[in-house]
């Protein structure tokens, strides 16, 4: 069991149950849960306010009891409504103003949601596991900073 000071037991699961919905996995990548990458969680949630991380617990505890297939419809409707445009409807201005409230929440669970999953995902902190599978490495991302000088030098050789 890992233990998470801004996640209960709950919302852990909820949190890897989302993950494994919006990474799969796939003959190339590794499926969310099995990176193991969940477990730096708090890293991510550290600088978000108070009521935002009790917001997503939340969340992450309702998907934590929701059956997968329907976690998967909400998120694909929240993505859905969140992308399409808001066209102005001048007759109806209250309407208008609901409907922009709507898409607007549905753009902010959206986005939340995935910025907490894609940031810990991609994030390399899990690289010094040995038993996981390594984000970075499936992808061939390898970043290197070299000296100016030595930069120069493998110019020259080329």
């Amino acid at each position: 069991m890992v233990y998470s000071k801004y996640l209960t037991p709950r919302a852990y699961q909820g949190l890897l149950r989302l993950g494994d919905v919006l990474l799969p996995g796939t003959a190339h990548m590794p499926r969310f849960s099995s990176t193991h990458s969940s477990e730096h969680v708090d890293e991510v949630l550290r600088a978000t306010a108070d009521k935002d991380r009790e917001d997503l617990v939340l969340v992450l505890s309702l998907f934590s009891v929701l059956p997968i297939g329907l976690v998967g419809f909400l998120l694909r409707y929240a993505s859905k409504v969140s992308s399409a445009p808001i066209v102005p409807t001048p007759l109806v201005s209250g309407l208008h103003s609901m409907r922009t409230w709507w898409k607007t929440q549905w753009r902010l669970l959206d986005l939340g949601l995935r910025g907490v999953v894609f940031s810990v995902y991609y994030s390399g902190l899990n690289n010094g596991l040995s038993q996981t599978p390594n984000v970075h490495r499936q992808m061939d991302y390898q970043l290197a900073c070299l000296p100016e000088r030595a930069e120069q030098s493998i110019r020259a050789t080329d």
